[in-house]
Parts: structure tokens; sequence; C-alpha cells
């Protein structure tokens, strides 16, 4: 498993419940934090499959915000936006301030460096319906959102891959502090030691009832 794309179904349940949640002619809108592999590409058929979806990719390295065009043809749907000076709050908010409140919003934090991810999480709390965090763990690990109770204790069990997941030696962790509701997900096969898991969460959906795969390694908030 590539370590960049273990959010990949999770990534899609998500999308999936939100489309079909919405109106027949309510808008879904989703925010792509850092544009990569996986997640661009899903997040694009999405886009091209239902034309109540529009795109907004936010991306603050110049080279791939190109190569990303390159590879995305123009579309009105979809929107590249360069993030200068490392500005991802206020140029998150420009493009939210244009979003009717009568509109879905689904977020995808997966930004680098790590410090955009976790200056997103407050405005991106308040305006999204669902929103994930990859490489969650990463952030209570180092104190700066969630607790950790228990660290994560899982290795390498052969040579070149990590097989199966232990969830005994995943640790635990509270991500109280980041959203009401919230599900850490981890991957059916890791691409690294920690996982990584993604972080699913939301202030008004009970994203603990998502369709999840049955074999999902995952912890939840307790409400």
């Amino acid at each position: 498993m590539d370590p960049n794309g273990t959010h990949e179904i999770f990534l899609k349940v998500c999308i999936l419940h939100l489309i079909e949640k919405a109106d027949s002619n309510q808008t879904v809108n989703l925010l792509e934090f850092g544009t990569g592999g996986k997640s661009s590409e899903i997040m694009r058929e999405f886009m091209e499959s239902d034309e109540r979806i529009k795109l907004f990719s936010f991306e603050n390295n110049i080279n791939w915000l190109n190569k990303h065009k390159e590879l995305y043809p123009n579309n009105k749907s979809h929107e590249l936006i360069y993030v200068e000076n490392e500005d991802w709050v206020e140029t998150a908010l420009k493009v939210l301030s244009n979003i009717p409140k009568s509109q879905s919003v689904f977020a995808f934090i997966d930004s680098s460096p790590w410090s955009s991810r976790s200056s997103l999480v407050s405005l991106i709390r308040q305006r999204s319906e669902i929103f994930l965090i990859h490489d969650v763990d990463y952030f209570p690990h180092n104190k700066i959102f969630g607790t950790e109770l228990n660290p994560i204790q899982f290795r390498k069990s052969g040579l070149f891959r990590y097989g199966k997941l232990d969830a005994a030696l995943l640790g635990e962790r509270n991500y109280d502090d980041v959203a009401k509701f919230w599900v850490e997900a981890f991957p059916d096969e890791p691409g690294y030691y920690t996982g990584p898991p993604t972080l699913v969460a939301s202030d008004t959906l009970d994203v603990r009832g998502l369709a999840f795969p049955i074999n999902t390694i995952r912890f939840d908030s307790n409400f």
C-alpha cells in the first residue's frame, strides 16, 4: 500500500454519502488541500460524473500545481488555487465566503507542511459537513491537536511489507477537540507502521454510521 493513498476508501465513502444525501439541485463543493495522486484522481472523477459537484484544489507548490494542470484539463467545475506565502487559511476563507450556506461542503486536508493542516482545522470544522485529515496520528503524537493516550507500536513483520495491522498495537487517541463526531480509520493494508490513519470528522453528521468496509480498523468518538 502506498502510504500516500491509505485514505482512498474513506475518501470515496464520505463523498458518495454527501452526493447521495444532497438534493437533486444542490451543489456539493469538494475542497482538496494539497493536490496529490490518488486523492486528486478520486475527487476529479466524482466531479466529472456529477454536474452538481464543484472541485477546489489548493496547492502551495507552484511546480506541483503546474503538473496538476497538465494532468487535468481545464474544467469550469474545477478551480486550481495557488496558496501564496503559506497563507492557507486566508486563501480557503476567500473560497468559502463565496459558497452559499445552502450548499454542501466537504474538505480533505492532506497539505504540506504539517503546520498547514493544523492551521486549517478550525476554519474547515466550522463550514464542512464532513472533513478528512490524512496522517492524523502525527498531530496528537506531537501535541498539536487531539490527545495521544497510548502510542502506536505496530512495526514491520517482514523485510518489505508490514502485513496486516494489529489493532492491539495501534495505541489510542482522542479527537474530541477536533469534532463532535469522529472516526480514526486505518487502511486494510498499511503503507507505513502507523497505518497511517485518516480522521473522518464532523460537528453535524454522525460519521460513525458511514458505510466503511467491514474489516476497517477504527476508533470512534464516544458521543
